[in-house]
């Protein structure tokens, strides 16, 4: 049997090439988002063509391309006991820095506690 659905890219405003070719319609289109969503990952402005022999069937670019949604990421992210990915600054009240053995823990006086001291 014979391809019919050629799918095509077109880099930024270079020539078209072709790219692959598919028997069916949902082979093709498939094809054309993996290819856009990972050159929308690597930031690279591409634009898929697909053909049916010599026809126009749809075209889908980077800069248009929404992601899907899908409710297996929906659960994915619910499934970590609500702990978020990611550094995050937490203080401390204690002073954590690192000071040589036999030094007093805190060697700068603060000017209300001189006041004090003098009273």
């Amino acid at each position: 049997m014979m391809s019919i659905y050629k799918v095509t890219k077109q880099f930024g405003g270079g020539r078209e090439q072709p790219c692959h070719q598919f028997k069916t319609l949902p082979e093709a289109q498939k094809h054309a988002a993996d290819s856009v969503e990972n050159n929308v990952a690597m930031k690279i402005k591409a634009v898929f063509r697909i053909y049916e022999f010599d026809d126009l069937i749809e075209t889908v670019d980077t800069d248009s391309y929404v992601p899907p949604t899908s409710s297996v990421n929906i659960s994915n992210d619910s499934s970590q006991g609500g702990k978020q990915s990611g550094a995050t600054f937490k203080p401390t009240p204690f002073e954590m820095s690192p000071r040589p053995k036999g030094t007093a823990p805190k060697w700068i006086i603060d000017s209300d506690e001189e006041t004090k001291k003098d009273k």
